[in-house]
């Protein structure tokens, strides 16, 4: 079982009960061919677990190099804090994303695809 944690073992020899977590891929197996488009276009940047933190990843990501099956996935934590508090639940996070790449119209969209008016909204 892929993305799964332990949780709990008990029982006795030759009769065990383990509870299980399976963590959601969030991404289609029977369609993913493990090429890598779906990293190189993925905006938002993670801290890389595998690797103890030393160095980033994106949310869509293979868990590490070896990893079988090949198929890739996609970090989900929760809504960012930042789409929570917006009044108007835009993406924040995705949109600042998106800008720091240089990517400035599929940053718009971003924001237009919640706020079709984004000069209503402020802080005031």
């Amino acid at each position: 079982m892929t993305l799964t944690d332990i949780n709990q073992i008990s029982g006795e020899e030759g009769r065990f009960t383990v509870n299980l977590t399976k963590k959601a891929r969030f991404i289609d197996m029977d369609k993913c061919t493990g090429c890598g488009d779906c990293a190189e276009v993925c905006p938002i940047g993670m801290v890389d677990e595998f690797n103890q933190g030393l160095n980033d990843r994106k949310a869509t990501f293979k868990p590490y190099a070896q990893a079988f099956p090949g198929a890739y996935t996609i970090s989900k934590l929760d809504t960012a804090p930042c789409t929570v508090t917006c009044p108007a639940n835009v993406n924040a996070c995705g949109y600042v994303s998106l800008i720091s790449q240089g990517r400035f119209k599929e940053a718009m969209e971003v924001i237009m695809d919640v706020l079709p008016l984004p000069g209503t909204l402020s802080s005031l």
